[in-house]
């Protein structure tokens, strides 16, 4: 405990290092750059500000939106959003929604979406790698949201869908294992499930292979008799 509260401290430490460099950076750019209009000087000082927040984000999960904590595994998969960092997300991008509605050429709003739809995206991926599907689709569609055409988005379904699918797949292989299913019937047998996983586009290609050997091994068992 002692040393969780050590590292977190050290972590904190640095952190706060870091946002003063950034923040110095900052004001020598625009220091330099005196003949600057007042949105251009908002959205450097936007940028930067908002880039400390994601090392943040990263480094000290301080709005909660990524939880991996043993605790949490067995939680329900919405948990990636029960925080005050989902509402406070959202809230932040409905507001530059509203500034762009009102004029599509606002340089700070656009800025500030581009900032957005990065956090956004670092959200998706965590709660892909933490297994929360449900928060991950709930990100998803943010992400659609602020950038309709992007063809991340589809990406972004497909590997849940492909997700979803291998944890099906794995469960009739589990048992079709159980039963000694092995290659027959056709449609309905461990060598089968293995053959629909393997063409999924985003599966795991360890869990693939563990998969496999599992198999190998039950049916060198059935070859011995």
């Amino acid at each position: 405990m002692t040393s969780h509260v050590s590292q977190h401290s050290h972590n904190l430490a640095n952190l706060l290092r870091l946002a003063q460099v950034c923040l110095l950076t900052a004001l020598i750019c625009l220091c330099a750059a005196p003949l600057a209009s007042a949105d251009e000087l908002e959205a450097a000082r936007l940028d930067q500000s908002e880039r400390i927040k994601r090392l943040q984000d990263i480094a000290i999960n301080t709005d909660g939106w990524y939880m991996n904590m043993a605790g949490m595994q067995s939680s329900i998969s919405r948990s990636g959003l029960q925080t005050a960092g989902y509402s406070a997300l959202q809230k932040d991008m409905l507001e530059v929604m509203r500034d762009l509605a009102e004029n599509p050429n606002n340089r700070l709003a656009l800025n500030r979406l581009e900032i957005i739809k990065d956090r956004v995206e670092n959200r998706i991926l965590a709660n892909l790698d933490a297994g929360y599907l449900y928060a991950t689709g709930v990100y998803i569609d943010m992400l659609q949201d602020i950038a309709p055409d992007s063809e991340k988005v589809a990406l972004y379904r497909q590997q849940v869908a492909d997700i979803k699918a291998f944890n099906e797949l794995s469960r009739k292989f589990d048992q079709a294992l159980a039963e000694n299913r092995l290659s027959a019937p056709k449609d309905n047998c461990a060598s089968y499930y293995l053959q629909q996983m393997r063409q999924l586009q985003f599966a795991d290609a360890d869990k693939i292979a563990e998969v496999e050997s599992r198999l190998s091994a039950s049916q060198q068992i059935a070859l011995n008799g």
